[in-house]
C-alpha cells in the first residue's frame, strides 16, 4: 500500500511541477507578445505585472509540488533538499508579492495623479 501511495504522489507531484512549468511559459509567452504589439518599445511595455503575476502564481503552484514530495522523502538529506528548495521557493514568491503590492500602489498613485 505504502509503494502504490508514494507512486500516486510522485506523479501527483510531477503534473502539478508540469502545470507550473506551463504558467510560466504562458506568461513569459504573454509578455513577449504584449512586447512585440507595442513595436518593441519598451518604455511603453508594462511588463512587470504580467510577468510577476504568472510567476507568483507558478512558484505557489511549484511550492505545492514540494510539499507533496515532502510526504514520500526517503532520507534526511532528501527531506534537507526539498527543504531548502521550499525555502528558496517561498523567498521568491514573497519578493514577487511584494514587488507587484508595491507597483500597484504606484500605478494607483500615478492615477490619482492625472
Amino acid at each position: 500500500m505504502g509503494e502504490i501511495m508514494s507512486i500516486i504522489i510522485e506523479n501527483t507531484a510531477l503534473v502539478v511541477e508540469l502545470i507550473g512549468v506551463f504558467i510560466i511559459i504562458v506568461s513569459i509567452a504573454k509578455v513577449i507578445y504584449n512586447f512585440a504589439k507595442v513595436g518593441f518599445n519598451v518604455g511603453r511595455l508594462d511588463k512587470t505585472s504580467h510577468l510577476n503575476r504568472g510567476l507568483a502564481f507558478a512558484l505557489e503552484i511549484l511550492l505545492a509540488s514540494e510539499i507533496l514530495k515532502t510526504l514520500i522523502a526517503k532520507d534526511l538529506r532528501n527531506l534537507l533538499e526539498l527543504g531548502a528548495l521550499i525555502t528558496i521557493r517561498i523567498i521568491m514568491s514573497v519578493l514577487i508579492h511584494w514587488e507587484l503590492t508595491i507597483n500597484e500602489k504606484h500605478a494607483k498613485a500615478k492615477l490619482k495623479e492625472d
